[in-house]
């Protein structure tokens, strides 16, 4: 009897016909009233009689002024009662959603955390499971997301990389490995880290390590006949330090003759190579005297020619001054 009261209750207060008739009703019961009193007033005939008549007229009016008095509280309880059911917010934006949730008169608190699954701002827990029942004035806590969680870089430098490098992808950063020569750190020994130690990354960010491979080792190229320039030039630009040596030989002079390291060895960058200039053939002691004796000679010539084209210059100045007398 109960629930067959509330639905006539849900009907008459909440859909058009239903409104429309509690009207023509009210309207009904009205006319109803003014016949009572009308029976009441009526002369000619018993008192009992009409009191009887009145009363039977006020039964049915009694009854239909209850039944809108519990449409009416009926009405108020479900307004009050309400049932909203709750929306699956994960993934929406906060503001979004608490304007949604405080226009249904649900009451929202906050909670945050950092997330690798939602963008920041974006809900990703809520206290109340979806489709589950609320009312008006009910309490739900909303999880906002602060966004991946900021990772503070370490100083990894002058680590080995086959140390480091499971540690770093542990918390959530890729690793890029780029090797280069390097004269002082050992081969595997971090040289340099990008970004730099204590800037601040985020999870799957790339960390680039630059890594040793060693001191560089190169090939000695062969200098034998080469003129000292061209050795030279091509010592430095293979990254190789040069000293030069003369001694006689019979190689061309201003040629190699001997490096102290061996042609197609394999050495160090930077290493220091001797080469070995010719000075000639060296002059046996006569060959030697001969040739100072022709360069006294060619000196000697040298000046008698000097001196005999002063006195000719001479005769002729003292010819053009017998001339002028």
């Amino acid at each position: 009897m109960e629930g067959i009261l509330d639905v006539n209750a849900h009907f008459f207060s909440n859909s058009l016909f239903g409104m429309t008739l509690w009207v023509l009703m009210t309207i009904f019961i009205t006319f109803l009233f003014k016949k009572a009193f009308e029976v009441l007033r009526r002369p000619g005939e018993k008192l009992r009689f009409r009191i009887i008549k009145f009363v039977l007229i006020l039964i049915p009016i009694g009854i239909w002024i209850g039944y809108s008095i519990f449409i009416f509280c009926v009405h108020e309880k479900e307004e009050l009662t309400e049932k909203i059911t709750m929306p699956d917010m994960r993934g929406q934006n906060k503001n979004d959603a608490i304007s949604h949730l405080e226009e249904k008169g649900i009451n929202v608190e906050i909670d945050t955390e950092y997330s690798d699954d939602y963008s920041k701002d974006l809900i990703m827990k809520q206290s109340q499971w979806p489709n589950e029942n609320l009312t008006k004035g009910d309490t739900i806590t909303l999880t906002i997301s602060l966004g991946t969680e900021p990772i503070k870089l370490m100083d990894y430098v002058s680590h080995t990389i086959s140390d480091i490098e499971n540690e770093v992808k542990e918390i959530g950063l890729s690793v890029n490995v780029k090797e280069q020569y390097s004269s002082v750190a050992k081969k595997g020994i971090i040289i340099k880290q990008s970004p730099k130690a204590n800037e601040t990354v985020y999870k799957g960010n790339v960390i680039t390590f630059y890594v040793s491979k060693g001191v560089e080792q190169v090939r000695v190229p062969v200098l034998y006949g080469m003129t000292k320039t061209k050795a030279k030039k091509k010592l430095k630009r293979d990254g190789f330090k040069v000293k030069i040596k003369y001694e006689y030989n019979k190689m061309d002079k201003g040629k190699v003759f001997f490096q102290n390291i061996d042609a197609d060895s394999i050495v160090k960058k930077g290493t220091l190579i001797t080469i070995y200039i010719s000075s000639g053939l060296k002059l046996s002691n006569y060959e030697n005297k001969n040739h100072n004796n022709n360069n006294e000679n060619k000196k000697m010539e040298s000046k008698k020619t000097s001196s005999s084209n002063k006195k000719d210059k001479n005769i002729v100045d003292d010819s053009r001054a017998n001339v002028v007398n």
